[in-house]
């Protein structure tokens, strides 16, 4: 495959992901427009946010159709999650600390404690996945199944929060 085609490929491949991205997230969040925002966030919002890394894992996936097709695929995850973890709580804090002459963020640990645990429990469940050196899809199905047990506890608990707010106020 020659260069030139090859960036024409890129080009065509940003465009298309530039393009379903925003008109995923304008139908999330007209979707979700009466959603908490609890809620909103780490379900319809994640899906949103995650449609690049999903169409650029399809696309690497499809066109090499083995193991160096997955593995450029997944190096895009990995590499959004470090980002995701490591980047955006820090860079989002510092913009806060400096705009409003703040020193700290009152966090709800709860919440942090049930999130990290989902995504503890994911890593590691994906991790003894990748050990055996396979993806079956018995395999698939439990990540999709852990994915939503995660969104069922977020649905179960943050409806608790909601309601306990709201006796307080009456």
């Amino acid at each position: 495959m020659s260069v030139l085609l090859m960036i024409f490929f890129i080009i065509l491949s940003t465009y298309v992901i530039f393009k379903a991205t925003y008109s995923f997230d304008l139908a999330a969040s007209f979707l979700t427009r009466k959603m908490p925002t609890g809620i909103k966030g780490p379900t319809i919002n994640a899906i949103a946010s995650s449609l690049p890394e999903l169409l650029i894992s399809f696309l690497f996936l499809f066109h090499y159709n083995d193991l160096e097709g997955f593995s450029a695929g997944y190096a895009a995850i990995i590499g959004s999650a470090a980002f995701n973890i490591c980047l955006i709580p820090c860079i989002s804090a510092s913009a806060y600390f400096y705009f409003n002459d703040k020193d700290s963020i009152k966090l709800d640990s709860s919440i942090i404690i049930q999130d990290s645990l989902f995504n503890i429990l994911s890593i590691v469940t994906l991790g003894i996945i990748f050990y055996f050196g396979q993806i079956s899809p018995l395999n698939s199905l439990l990540l999709i199944l852990l994915y939503f047990m995660y969104v069922y506890s977020v649905f179960k608990y943050r409806k608790l929060i909601i309601l306990s707010l709201m006796m307080r106020l009456f």
